[in-house]
């Protein structure tokens, strides 16, 4: 049965006690939880350090412990197993009792048994010795402490299990600052370089286009700068009319238009 995950502490530096690994859970269920709240509930602790791998599993039928030397793990692996069977027979089951709602109970049905599905997805990491032994950790999805209890956290304590039987000073397959597998790292990577590039160009054009419409401005400007200087220094002349006729040169009243003495026109 899967474990509910109560302690978790993987890390690729070893701590104070020289533990690379610690887990620390309860089997999963009402009966398990119950026990945990009157402190007698069956625990399983996985442990592994530079030397070895220590696996201790308690029950109500009693205690197992298995230690394994690093030097004799010949394999590990990790993955996770989908209860699809136990979905379908659930979403089936209760079908059958809400026979009688058509519609809705076969719904509510189809809803209860993808829940189930998607919510007890377990994983687990095993490991084989030399001898054809196998030790396997079972345990559900959870948050614990900040820390994301995922298909990445098996990878990671597989990662470690191999830095130690292959004698390297770190994991080959995890980025142990960035915390995930390098192929993601690398493409996030790549990523982040493409959108600064695109970032840049978007940037760059928006300054040309400022450029551009700063020059057809000034271009504007120079062009209507000189009407607007004229029309603001130009002077009407207002036509007085000569003071004397010009045919027989007598004094005539500018506002008349013929001349009173010889009759001629004045403008």
């Amino acid at each position: 049965m899967a474990l509910v995950i109560k302690k978790w502490k993987v890390s690729e530096t070893a701590g104070q006690n020289g533990e690379f690994v610690h887990i620390h859970g309860r089997e999963a269920g009402l009966l398990s939880f119950i026990l945990s709240l009157l402190g007698v509930d069956p625990t399983t602790t996985f442990i592994v350090d530079a030397k070895s791998i220590r696996h201790e599993q308690g029950s109500l039928a009693g205690f197992e412990r298995t230690v394994t030397p690093i030097s004799q793990v010949a394999a590990a692996g990790f993955g996770y197993i989908k209860p699809w069977k136990k979905a379908l027979i659930i979403a089936i089951i209760i079908g059958v009792i809400l026979v009688f709602i058509p519609v809705i109970g076969q719904l509510i049905a189809a809803v209860i048994g993808l829940a189930y599905y998607f919510l007890n997805k377990e994983l687990y990491v095993r490991y084989l010795n030399s001898g054809t032994g196998r030790g396997e950790l079972k345990f559900k999805r959870s948050i614990i402490e900040g820390q994301s209890i995922d298909e990445q956290a098996g990878e990671r304590i597989v990662a470690i299990i191999e830095m130690l039987v292959l004698g390297q000073e770190k994991p080959r397959i995890l980025d142990v600052a960035a915390g995930c597998p390098t192929s993601v790292k690398a493409a996030l990577d790549r990523a982040g370089e493409e959108l600064s590039v695109v970032a840049e160009r978007t940037r760059k054009r928006a300054d040309d286009f400022a450029a551009q419409a700063r020059d057809m401005g000034e271009r504007a400007a120079a062009k209507i700068a000189p009407l607007v200087a004229t029309s603001g220094s130009a002077s009407v002349e207002v036509y007085s009319g000569p003071a004397k006729c010009s045919n027989c040169g007598a004094t005539v009243n500018l506002e008349n238009t013929f001349c009173a003495e010889c009759g001629g026109k004045l403008r």
